[in-house]
């Protein structure tokens, strides 16, 4: 099993690492603090200016290149376009 977290949260990726085979953090480049706890993560990085339908190209191109299953999200706006 494939999980997408969208957002800078290695305790849901150390969560989530529990039962699936591949946790990717998407994190937004302006917001992208380095932590040792995010080493063992697949890390993609996403441009925070890109308009609504780039987001949602972006994402719907992550989720068919790592086969993901699950997307995970707290913030509103991200859960809307996932």
């Amino acid at each position: 099993m494939n999980v997408l977290i969208i957002g800078n949260n290695p305790k849901h990726a150390k969560l989530f690492s529990l039962f699936a085979d591949k946790v990717s953090l998407l994190i937004k480049k302006d917001e992208f603090r380095p932590s040792s706890e995010m080493e063992d993560y697949h890390l993609l990085y996403s441009d925070a200016t890109q308009s609504f339908q780039k987001k949602i190209s972006e994402i719907k191109r992550i989720v068919t290149e790592n086969n993901t299953d699950i997307i995970f999200t707290n913030r509103k706006d991200d859960l809307i376009i996932a």
